[in-house]
């Protein structure tokens, strides 16, 4: 038996967890690339599919951790309680994250571009998720290597992604779409 026992918190009303998705284009001469990851096949859902950058928020939580120290002289064990604050972040700080750990992307906070929010209660299997989904440009030039629980990087024209990575995880066609319609109908982005 462990002496350390894990709280949980509860709430009356149940609370959804946060992502940040994060659409990454790559200027190649003047065409937009669309970049995809294919996920682990030990990731926590839809392993081996492609999918967009991105990954849950590190929240701001006060951590109790319960152990059992022995009291100097004696044989017995006292409980102690200690607890441990997570700094937390903000979205753009968990997308800028998840970009370096899942592509090897170095990007800031002012970077990237916030163009919709997403709340379906089945986008993701393990929980309910409130999603910020951002994107971002960068140069022909920067390079791009896989890594957390991405195992493999794909470039694909962006007006043909749909051709080559039909099913993606969780609802990234779906994030694909609206940013493709409201980057090119009218056009924000020029290439």
């Amino acid at each position: 038996m462990s002496d350390t026992v894990e709280v949980y918190y509860k709430y009356k009303f149940p609370r959804p967890s946060v992502t940040a998705t994060l659409v990454v284009i790559r200027v190649v001469d003047g065409k937009p690339m669309l970049v995809l990851g294919r996920r682990s096949l030990n990731s926590g859902a839809y392993p081996g599919y492609w999918a967009l950058c991105g990954g849950f928020l590190d929240a701001k939580v006060a951590m109790e951790d319960y152990h059992f120290e022995r009291v100097p002289g004696s044989p017995a064990r006292e409980p102690q309680t200690t607890v441990t604050l997570r700094a937390g972040e903000t979205l753009e700080q968990a997308i800028c994250r998840e970009a370096k750990e899942e592509f090897d992307l170095d990007i800031t906070p002012v970077d990237v571009v916030l163009y919709h929010n997403s709340s379906h209660p089945d986008t993701d299997p393990r929980c309910h998720v409130i999603n910020a989904c951002y994107y971002v440009v960068i140069d022909a030039d920067v390079k791009l290597t896989p890594g957390d629980d991405v195992i493999e990087l794909s470039e694909v024209p962006l007006e043909q992604w749909y051709q080559s990575h039909p099913v993606l995880a969780f609802d990234h066609a779906s994030l694909i779409h609206i940013f493709s319609k409201r980057a090119f109908s009218p056009p924000i982005l020029t290439f």
